[in-house]
C-alpha cells in the first residue's frame, strides 16, 4: 500500500492520483494566518520569495495581490513559478531560469539566487515552520519574513485515513511493506510521533531536506522534488516483495 503524506490544504496532491493501492495521510492542517502587509513593505521590496506552494496560495488571495503581482518573485518549484505567472504575475524566477535544472532544498536555492539579490531587499513569505534559515544564507541581503501559514498537527490521525482496511488503522502499524511518501520533515516527524516505524517499510521523500530527516534505519529514496516521479516508482515497488534492502538513494535509479 501506498500512503501519500498530505496536509489538509496541500495543493499538490490531486485526487486523480489514487487508486486501489494509493491513499491519503493527513497529518497536518493548513492555517492561513490574518497577516498583514503594508505599502511601504510592498514598496520597498525588490524581490519576492517564495520556497512554499501553501505560502503562494496565501498571497494570491491577498487584497494587495495586484500590487505584488509586479514585483520581481523567485520561486524554488517550477510548478509555483508557472502558477504565480498563471495568475497575473509578472515577472518570476525559478533555479530553470538560472541555468540550474535540479534544486531540491532551500540551502541550494540560497546559494543560486545569492549573486542576484546581493544588497536587495527581499519580502520572504513563508511558514512558520521553516527548514532554511535564509536570513542566515543570504546574510548580505536584506530579508523581511511574513508568516502566512501554519501546519497544525492533528490530534487524531486515525481518522484522517482513506481507503485503508479495518486492521490497517492500528495506532503504531501499517501493513508491512507500506511506502509513505512524505512532503516535508514535519510530515515525518509527526507521523513518527504517532506511528512506531516498522523496517519493512519505505520512505520516499520530495527533497533533499526531508531525506536528511528520515532515520538511520529507514529505508529510502530521494524523488528531489518530482512528485509523479515518486508515485511512479512507489507504485512499481509495490510489485516487489519483499522490498530489497540494497536499493538506490535517487529515484532515478531505480528502474
Amino acid at each position: 500500500m501506498i500512503y501519500i503524506l498530505k496536509s489538509d490544504k496541500d495543493p499538490i496532491i490531486n485526487e486523480s492520483y489514487l487508486s486501489h493501492n494509493v491513499c491519503l495521510l493527513s497529518l497536518l492542517q493548513i492555517q492561513f494566518h490574518d497577516f498583514s502587509l503594508d505599502l511601504e513593505q510592498i514598496n520597498k521590496a525588490d524581490y519576492l520569495l517564495f520556497t512554499s506552494k501553501n505560502a503562494l496560495k496565501a498571497i494570491i488571495n491577498h487584497s494587495y495581490f495586484d500590487l505584488l503581482a509586479n514585483k520581481q518573485a523567485l520561486f524554488i518549484g517550477e510548478k509555483s513559478k508557472n502558477i504565480w505567472l498563471q495568475k497575473g504575475g509578472k515577472y518570476a524566477v525559478s533555479p530553470a531560469d538560472l541555468g540550474v535544472s535540479e534544486c531540491n532544498n532551500g540551502k541550494k536555492f540560497a546559494e543560486i539566487i545569492s549573486p542576484i539579490v546581493n544588497g536587495k531587499n527581499i519580502l520572504y513569505l513563508c511558514g512558520k515552520d521553516r527548514a532554511t534559515d535564509f536570513k542566515v544564507l543570504l546574510k548580505d541581503s536584506f530579508i523581511q519574513e511574513v508568516i502566512v501559514y501554519s501546519s497544525i498537527e492533528n490530534c487524531n490521525p486515525d481518522t484522517n485515513l482513506s481507503n485503508i482496511s479495518e486492521n490497517a488503522q492500528s495506532s503504531d502499524t501499517f501493513e508491512d511493506e507500506s511506502i509513505f511518501i512524505f512532503g516535508s520533515p514535519k510530515h515525518y516527524q509527526v507521523f513518527c510521533k504517532y506511528y512506531r516505524w516498522n523496517l519493512s517499510w519505505l520512505a520516499i521523500s520530495l527533497g533533499d531536506t526531508t531525506f536528511q530527516s528520515f532515520g538511520n534505519n529507514v529505508r529510502k529514496l530521494n524523488a528531489k522534488g518530482n512528485f509523479q516521479k515518486a508515485l511512479k516508482v512507489a507504485q512499481a515497488l509495490c510489485g516487489t516483495t519483499p522490498l530489497q534492502h540494497n536499493i538506490p538513494v535517487d529515484v532515478d535509479n531505480v528502474f
